[in-house]
Protein backbone atom coordinates (compact mmCIF):
# COMPACT_ATOMS: atom_id res chain seq x y z
CA UNK A 1 0.00 0.00 0.00
CA UNK A 2 1.41 3.41 -0.97
CA UNK A 3 1.22 6.63 1.07
CA UNK A 4 -1.55 7.84 -1.25
CA UNK A 5 -3.51 4.63 -0.66
CA UNK A 6 -3.18 5.02 3.10
CA UNK A 7 -4.29 8.65 2.95
CA UNK A 8 -7.41 7.82 0.92
CA UNK A 9 -8.29 4.44 2.45
CA UNK A 10 -11.67 4.73 4.18
CA UNK A 11 -11.95 1.08 5.15
CA UNK A 12 -9.29 1.26 7.88
CA UNK A 13 -11.75 2.80 10.32
CA UNK A 14 -14.25 -0.03 9.91
CA UNK A 15 -11.94 -2.77 11.17
CA UNK A 16 -11.59 -3.59 14.86
CA UNK A 17 -7.82 -3.60 14.35
CA UNK A 18 -7.13 -1.17 11.49
CA UNK A 19 -3.37 -1.65 11.76
CA UNK A 20 -3.78 -5.30 10.76
CA UNK A 21 -5.20 -4.18 7.41
CA UNK A 22 -2.10 -2.16 6.50
CA UNK A 23 1.28 -3.70 5.77
CA UNK A 24 3.81 -1.20 7.19
CA UNK A 25 7.57 -1.52 6.90
CA UNK A 26 8.56 0.05 10.23
CA UNK A 27 12.26 0.28 9.38
CA UNK A 28 11.48 2.03 6.07
CA UNK A 29 9.20 4.44 7.95
CA UNK A 30 11.95 5.19 10.49
CA UNK A 31 14.46 5.77 7.70
CA UNK A 32 12.06 8.08 5.90
CA UNK A 33 11.46 10.10 9.08
CA UNK A 34 15.21 10.31 9.74
CA UNK A 35 15.94 11.43 6.19
CA UNK A 36 13.17 14.03 6.26
CA UNK A 37 14.23 15.47 9.63
CA UNK A 38 17.91 15.51 8.63
CA UNK A 39 17.07 17.34 5.40
CA UNK A 40 14.98 19.90 7.31
CA UNK A 41 17.75 20.45 9.88
CA UNK A 42 20.35 20.87 7.14
CA UNK A 43 18.16 23.47 5.40
CA UNK A 44 17.56 25.29 8.67
CA UNK A 45 21.29 25.36 9.41
CA UNK A 46 21.98 26.69 5.91
CA UNK A 47 19.35 29.42 6.28
CA UNK A 48 20.43 30.51 9.76
CA UNK A 49 24.22 30.15 9.54
CA UNK A 50 24.61 33.72 8.31
CA UNK A 51 22.31 35.25 10.94
CA UNK A 52 24.08 37.14 13.73
CA UNK A 53 23.10 36.89 17.41
CA UNK A 54 21.19 40.20 17.55
CA UNK A 55 19.03 39.04 14.65
CA UNK A 56 18.52 35.58 16.20
CA UNK A 57 17.29 37.06 19.46
CA UNK A 58 15.29 40.00 18.09
CA UNK A 59 11.54 40.02 18.06
CA UNK A 60 10.88 41.75 14.75
CA UNK A 61 7.12 41.78 15.20
CA UNK A 62 4.70 41.33 18.11
CA UNK A 63 3.22 38.48 16.07
CA UNK A 64 6.49 36.54 15.93
CA UNK A 65 8.83 35.03 18.52
CA UNK A 66 12.58 35.51 18.20
CA UNK A 67 14.05 33.07 15.69
CA UNK A 68 16.21 31.34 18.30
CA UNK A 69 13.13 30.64 20.45
CA UNK A 70 11.29 29.12 17.49
CA UNK A 71 14.27 26.92 16.58
CA UNK A 72 14.57 25.66 20.15
CA UNK A 73 10.79 25.15 20.32
CA UNK A 74 11.00 22.93 17.22
CA UNK A 75 13.77 20.87 18.80
CA UNK A 76 11.82 20.50 22.03
CA UNK A 77 8.69 19.42 20.15
CA UNK A 78 10.72 16.85 18.18
CA UNK A 79 11.88 15.41 21.49
CA UNK A 80 8.39 15.42 23.01
CA UNK A 81 6.65 13.78 20.07
CA UNK A 82 9.31 11.61 18.45
CA UNK A 83 11.60 10.53 21.25
CA UNK A 84 9.20 10.46 24.17
CA UNK A 85 5.74 9.79 22.73
CA UNK A 86 6.71 7.55 19.82
CA UNK A 87 10.09 6.23 20.95
CA UNK A 88 9.16 5.76 24.60
CA UNK A 89 12.38 7.40 25.78
CA UNK A 90 12.85 9.45 28.92
CA UNK A 91 13.09 13.21 28.66
CA UNK A 92 16.58 14.49 27.91
CA UNK A 93 15.94 17.88 29.53
CA UNK A 94 12.55 17.91 31.27
CA UNK A 95 13.56 21.14 32.98
CA UNK A 96 13.23 23.08 29.71
CA UNK A 97 9.78 21.86 28.66
CA UNK A 98 8.15 24.91 30.20
CA UNK A 99 10.54 27.28 28.43
CA UNK A 100 9.30 26.17 25.03
CA UNK A 101 5.63 25.98 25.94
CA UNK A 102 4.00 28.71 23.85
CA UNK A 103 1.18 28.98 26.40
CA UNK A 104 3.63 29.73 29.23
CA UNK A 105 5.69 32.12 27.11
CA UNK A 106 3.40 34.03 24.76
CA UNK A 107 5.14 36.01 22.02
CA UNK A 108 5.43 39.31 23.93
CA UNK A 109 7.38 37.61 26.76
CA UNK A 110 9.52 35.26 24.64
CA UNK A 111 12.36 37.78 24.07
CA UNK A 112 12.88 38.06 27.85
CA UNK A 113 13.02 34.30 28.27
CA UNK A 114 16.53 33.08 29.16
CA UNK A 115 16.34 30.61 26.30
CA UNK A 116 16.72 33.40 23.77
CA UNK A 117 20.49 33.64 24.08
CA UNK A 118 22.51 31.49 21.66
CA UNK A 119 25.15 29.24 23.20
CA UNK A 120 28.03 30.78 21.27
CA UNK A 121 28.48 33.30 18.50
CA UNK A 122 27.17 31.94 15.24
CA UNK A 123 25.36 29.00 16.87
CA UNK A 124 21.66 28.47 16.42
CA UNK A 125 21.55 26.16 19.45
CA UNK A 126 20.17 28.06 22.43
CA UNK A 127 21.93 27.77 25.78
CA UNK A 128 19.23 25.71 27.43
CA UNK A 129 18.86 23.31 24.50
CA UNK A 130 22.55 22.47 24.31
CA UNK A 131 22.29 19.55 26.72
Amino acid sequence: MTDADIATDTSAGTSADASADIDIDIEALRQRALTTLTTARDRTTLLTSCVDEPELTAQVSPLMSPLVWDLAHIGNQEELWLLRAVGGRDAMRPDIDGLYDAFEHPRPSAPRCRCCRPRRRGSTRPRCAAG
